[in-house]
């Protein structure tokens, strides 16, 4: 993987972190995975060892570049962020409704 890519997959990662953060660690979670994203080495075993380093484990890091690989169309082995927030949004709107039918 060349290092724009893995600094592109990173930024990504690095949206996706700040938006389950608080905002009072949020320019300290971009700031972690942008120091990370400037790493210029592509092995998995480089990358997972330096993860420790910025807080999120291997196994985190690894999952937030699958779910990017499938939001971007690169995979098609699991679901898109989108469709994953589909059902969500589907029960929400069935508890809404059953509030306001018991309300009539």
């Amino acid at each position: 993987m060349s290092a724009a890519a893995l600094s592109t997959r990173l930024h990504r990662f690095a949206a996706v972190t700040i938006r389950s953060q608080s905002s009072s660690s949020t320019s300290t979670a971009f700031a972690r995975v942008g120091a990370y994203a400037t790493a210029r080495s592509s092995s998995l075993a480089s990358r997972c060892s330096r993860s420790s380093e910025f807080e999120p484990s291997a196994q985190t890091i690894r999952n937030r570049v699958k779910q990017a690989d499938l939001d971007d169309g690169r995979r098609d082995d699991g679901l898109t962020s989108q469709e994953q927030e589909e059902p969500k949004q589907l029960r929400r709107k069935n508890k809404q409704l059953r509030l306001q039918r018991e309300i009539l």
